[in-house]
């Protein structure tokens, strides 16, 4: 009897698919009616941006000459105090220092603010805050600083087209020498979240109630009792009056990879440990409360958060050779793994996610989905 194979029926995607494009996708904003998509693509060193309208029709943006080989790190849409329209800010990284563009709404771009302004830091994060635009720096990859602006620091504008409006918000390393950078912000209504990186100690979470604030006040220190282990902080999450962190120990750190941790910062200032692992702290004997080891039982790179309201959702990202998983979570202790129903047959190695317009946004390589 002849026996036959049939290759078993492929599984169906539940996110819409909103575009796919050669290369990686690097951030996301909203335009009006409209996203922006960043498209890094590594082989032809070169940066897209890519206007895709609600009916999926496409046109990409004209970028100045030396803005297109720099990847986009965050791009936020505000109107400064100088600008007469609302326009989108687009935060790059160079090698010969960060650069910030300026995009109005028809397509016309310009650099505000880089190396031939006196900028020559790099950047390693950026985020909207009370109205402003906020920028974390950090060296160059040449290892240059100048024009008055100092490395692991924070830097604000609510005039970003004017070179000459960006203040100093904190000394650099938020005056802990051990600090090499500010690894994540998160901006909660006019509330700032930041995170220092510290090989040595573990990451430290600082805050500032709004800019006309006196100072920054440190809500976690060596890594929430994981030390060196938890060296920085790479996605920082408000969601219900609580803050969900990720933790993270990269490769540069002195100690070998370890997988990331899953935290969460309540508004009494207690700490509760989702996913990692179990341990003593100063507030007593820490257990994951998602009974999840590091990395939700994964070896994964890098955690990814993101919430819309309802629903939290969690993706673990590896380099190559991994396959990447997707969790929801209503309540950030009881996760529900979605990624096979949500990629079908697709499992990408890594997905970034953005909450845009109360829907999740999934960034997966050069491809975009929607739930």
């Amino acid at each position: 009897m002849t026996q036959v194979h049939r290759k078993p029926a492929a599984r169906p995607r539940a996110a819409a698919m909103l575009g796919i494009w050669p290369g990686r996708i690097t951030a996301l904003a909203e335009a009006g009616d409209a996203l922006v998509v960043a498209v890094w693509d590594a082989a032809a060193r070169r940066s897209r941006l890519i206007r895709l309208e609600a009916d999926g029709a496409e046109a990409e943006l004209t970028l100045p000459a030396g803005a297109a080989t720099a990847p986009v790190l965050a791009m936020a849409r505000m109107q400064g105090t100088s600008d007469a329209a609302p326009r989108l800010y687009v935060v790059c990284s160079a090698d010969s220092g960060g650069l910030v563009l300026a995009v109005d709404d028809t397509g016309a771009a310009e650099v505000v603010l880089g190396p031939r302004h006196g900028f020559r830091c790099g950047i390693g994060a950026a985020c909207l805050w009370a109205g402003r635009l906020a920028l974390a720096t950090g060296p160059a990859a040449g290892g240059m600083i100048g024009g008055g602006f100092a490395p692991a620091s924070l830097i604000v504008s609510d005039d970003p087209a004017r070179p000459d409006s960006w203040q100093p918000f904190c000394e650099p390393g938020l005056g802990d020498a051990d600090n090499d950078g500010i690894s994540a912000l998160a901006a909660e209504d006019d509330r700032l979240w930041l995170a220092t990186s510290n090989p040595l100690r573990g990451f430290q979470l600082w805050t500032m109630a709004n800019p006309a604030a006196e100072g920054w006040e440190q809500r976690l220190d060596e890594g929430a009792a994981r030390y060196g282990m938890n060296a920085r902080l790479t996605a920082i999450q408000p969601w219900n009056g609580a803050l969900l962190l990720a933790t993270g120990c990269e490769s540069e750190d002195p100690l070998p990879h370890v997988a990331p941790e899953l935290l969460r910062l309540d508004g009494d200032g207690d700490w509760d440990l989702l996913v990692g692992e179990p341990r003593f702290s100063r507030q007593g004997m820490q257990v994951p409360a998602a009974l999840f080891g590091p990395g939700f039982d994964s070896d994964c790179d890098r955690i990814a958060l993101a919430g819309t309201g309802d629903a939290l959702f969690a993706a673990t990202c590896f380099g190559a050779g991994g396959r990447s998983s997707l969790y929801r979570s209503t309540d950030g202790e009881t996760w529900e793994e979605i990624g096979a129903t949500v990629f079908g047959d697709d499992v990408p190695e890594s997905a970034d996610l953005h909450a845009l317009g109360g829907r999740l946004h999934i960034a997966a390589g050069g491809m975009l989905l929607a739930l």
